[in-house]
């Protein structure tokens, strides 16, 4: 009888145990072409075994002694709220954020952002954590755990990580792949003792020591590439440059229909105005979408160790507002969100060389007017400057929309994520066509170059591979531009010096970008270390890129701060 219950408590706390692993990796995996789904399947199940070694903390829960009790509920509490934490997190941000982005100075723009995505991405994963870890918590008074049990069930997680280090390395040499994948083979153990422990040897102010400039993107592909050929005319005469970028601005959104009427009419038209690029990648790493705003004001590829726009130091790195300043030409950032999700209403009043226009938390007015005193603050000067409006309405849970959408489009009650989404880029469409507007004078003239892209997509439409979750629109409008549409690869960090470029300031500047008005080979760098290029074969993909990549954000850790 007694051995009955020993196999019982054994079965029933470790299943527990494993099936709270399986909803983290499954939520973690992203999957490749290159492999069966059955084997990345099973690459899932055997990932969730590093979950086996929280019958530790089991264990102690289940001591006698008072202090162990407490220290078990403790680590099994956090284990819980962290693995629900990241399954919400990583399909909505992309990478497994470093310990120590949670310290005090982020908590106020953390809340800010968990307020949202909880809302949008809260389904059965999240139920289930829940569930599995009340069924735990009820379980441990009631089956006690052997010695042996406890043996056999931390082997398991044990005989894991060792296959792991015979692998790849220690968890240290692993960290190179990116710190999601470090999470699925060392387990949250190996990626926890490896954030904390670069946390208490991080030295000086900044996350990196000073490196040398190290080339191209592209360069990391194609060494020996062609010179680079005109993809357009570029216009001499630009004196504005309008750069909107939409919050999660899907690809399919833009000739989607809902209830048989167009969702963006006004921006499917434009593109008849426009360089279209097929091929435009974003990038997030420690900063959520307030990486495309330091990748666009810097041309760097956006650190994953903390919120590279909040801790740059803007001392030591000319940004596209340093270099339009000394050419005399103004500029201004607007963003509707007063808290500015990441610190940016911080960043940019340390930058102190672009106006900013952030929302009063007092204001209740609607974005699109918001977004149109924004632009005419920038039109009413006859100088050359540049607007970079960011909207907000389209970050999810995607219900920003008026009951006069709902009926034009016949939504009922609870109608699902992808008609709240739609529904809302259909004002978006709209509220896109009013700044047109304002600014179509000088567009009509050949004056006016008007950028529209995203700062990530919205993950409703993406597929299951490694390149859908970072494609966005990104299109580049002027009147002589004809529809041009372009398959070359291009990312955020090629917006800084085409928008240099577009003012004719680009000449024997160092970018680790590529101007967009130029047809080449070239790649975009993912701040998880992965490259997407064209291959001989025309084909987008995408590789693991290590060693060879490190440089790139290396150079870019030496402008973030430790403390800004």
């Amino acid at each position: 009888m007694r051995k009955g219950l020993i196999l019982r408590s054994f079965f029933l706390i470790g299943i527990c145990i494993y099936l709270s692993g399986l909803v983290l990796y499954s939520a973690m995996f992203l999957f490749t072409e290159n492999q069966s789904p059955t084997f990345q399947i099973a690459k899932i199940f055997l990932a969730a075994l590093h979950s086996m070694v929280m019958i530790l903390p089991v264990y102690l829960a289940q001591s006698p002694r008072l202090i162990l009790k407490i220290v078990g509920y403790v680590s099994l509490t956090t284990y819980f709220l962290y693995i629900f934490f990241l399954v919400g997190f990583f399909p909505y941000f992309g990478f497994v954020p470093e310990l120590y982005t949670f310290g005090t100075a982020n908590a106020a723009d953390m809340s800010e952002v968990l307020e949202h995505y909880f809302k949008q991405i809260f389904g059965y994963r999240e139920l289930l954590l829940l569930a599995t870890g009340a069924v735990l918590i009820y379980l441990i008074p009631r089956n006690r755990l052997s010695g042996r049990a406890l043996l056999v069930l931390l082997l398991l997680p044990l005989a894991l990580f060792s296959t792991s280090v015979y692998k790849f390395g220690s968890p240290g040499a692993s960290e190179a792949f990116g710190n999601e994948t470090l999470v699925r083979r060392f387990g949250l153990t190996g990626f926890s003792y490896i954030s904390i422990t670069e946390w208490l040897n991080l030295e000086g102010g900044y996350l990196g020591t000073e490196t040398a400039f190290p080339g191209k993107v592209a360069e990391l592909v194609f060494p020996n590439r062609e010179p680079a050929e005109p993809l357009v005319s570029l216009p001499q005469n630009i004196s504005r440059v309008i750069l909107i970028q939409i919050e999660s601005f899907d690809p399919e959104a833009i000739e989607a229909k809902l209830s048989g009427i167009a969702v963006m009419p006004f921006v499917t038209d434009l593109r008849n105005k426009c360089i279209n690029y097929t091929n435009f990648f974003t990038m997030k790493a420690a900063g959520g979408s307030s990486d495309t705003e330091f990748a666009v004001a810097t041309g760097l590829v956006p650190s994953l160790r903390l919120p590279s726009l909040r801790h740059a130091d803007f001392a030591r790195v000319e940004t596209v507002y340093d270099s339009l300043l000394s050419a005399g030409i103004s500029s201004r950032f607007a963003h509707n969100n007063n808290a500015g999700f990441y610190g940016r209403n911080i960043a940019y009043n340390r930058l102190n060389v672009a106006k900013a226009d952030f929302q009063n938390p007092n204001e209740t007015i609607a974005e699109h007017i918001f977004a149109k005193k924004a632009l005419a603050a920038s039109l009413a000067g006859s100088e050359k400057s540049f607007h970079y409006f960011f909207n907000f309405q389209s970050h999810g849970p995607y219900q920003g929309y008026s009951d006069s959408t709902q009926e034009k489009y016949s939504i009922g009650l609870n109608p699902g994520i992808k008609t709240d989404y739609l529904a809302t880029m259909s004002e978006v469409d709209q509220m896109v066509a009013a700044l047109f507007s304002m600014q179509r004078a000088g567009f009509d003239k050949g004056e006016n170059l008007f950028i529209l892209t995203a700062d990530h997509p919205s993950r409703v439409h993406s597929t299951n591979d490694t390149i859908s979750p970072f494609r966005i629109p990104a299109m580049i409008c002027h009147d002589s531009f004809l529809g041009t549409v372009s398959s070359d690869v291009f990312g955020t960090i090629d917006l800084h010096p085409t928008i240099l470029e577009a003012f004719g300031l680009a000449s024997g500047r160092k970018f680790l970008g590529s101007s967009m008005f130029q047809s080449s080979n070239n790649a975009v760098l993912l701040p998880q270390g992965r490259l997407i290029y064209k291959n001989s074969n025309g084909k987008v993909t995408s590789k693991a890129c290590t060693e060879k990549c490190s440089p790139f954000v290396d150079y870019t850790d030496q402008h973030i701060l430790l403390q800004p």
